[in-house]
C-alpha cells in the first residue's frame, strides 16, 4: 500500500471517530433519547434520573470536545501528531478500562456479554488501525496545488 492510501485510511478513521464522538457528545449533552442509545449502542440499561442526568452534560462536553480534536487531527495527520498521540493513548486506555470494567458493566448496566466482547472489538480494530496507518516522519501531506491567478 503506498503512502498516499495510508495516509487516507488513517483519515477515515479519524472521521469515523470524530463523527461518532460529536453525534454521541451532542446526544449527552442535550439528553435526547440518551436511554435508547445506552441501550441500541452500548447494550447498556440506564435509568435516568436528574442526578445522572446532570453527570451527561459535561460527559458530552468532553465526548464533543475529544470529537473536535479528532476532527482537526483528520484533517492533517502528521502535522497533528501530538494529538494523534492522545486519541491513541485515551483508546488504550478506554480499552483497558472496559477489560477491567467489564463485570461492573454487566452487574450495574446489564450489559450482556456480547455487547462487551462487540465493543472490546471496535476498540481494538481502531487501536491497530491507528497503530498500522500512523504516519511516519517520512511521509509528508500531499500537497497543494498552488493557483497563480
Amino acid at each position: 500500500m503506498n503512502n498516499n492510501n495510508k495516509h487516507g485510511v488513517l483519515k477515515a478513521v479519524l472521521w469515523v471517530i470524530a463523527v461518532y464522538h460529536l453525534a454521541f457528545g451532542a446526544v449527552l449533552l442535550t439528553g435526547f433519547n440518551v436511554d435508547n442509545l445506552a441501550r441500541s449502542v452500548l447494550g447498556a440499561t440506564v435509568e435516568i434520573s436528574d442526578q445522572v442526568s446532570y453527570m451527561f452534560k459535561p460527559l458530552g462536553v468532553y465526548t464533543i470536545a475529544f470529537g473536535a480534536l479528532s476532527l482537526l487531527t483528520a484533517l492533517n495527520p502528521t502535522r497533528h501528531r501530538p494529538m494523534l498521540i492522545g486519541i491513541m493513548t485515551l483508546y488504550v486506555l478506554r480499552l483497558l478500562n472496559h477489560l477491567l470494567q467489564m463485570n461492573t458493566l454487566h452487574e450495574v448496566f446489564k450489559v450482556p456479554d456480547s455487547a462487551s466482547y462487540r465493543s472490546i472489538g471496535i476498540l481494538s480494530v481502531i487501536i491497530i488501525l491507528l497503530a498500522v496507518f500512523w504516519p511516519r516522519e517520512d511521509i509528508a501531506e500531499p500537497a497543494e496545488e498552488s493557483q497563480d491567478d
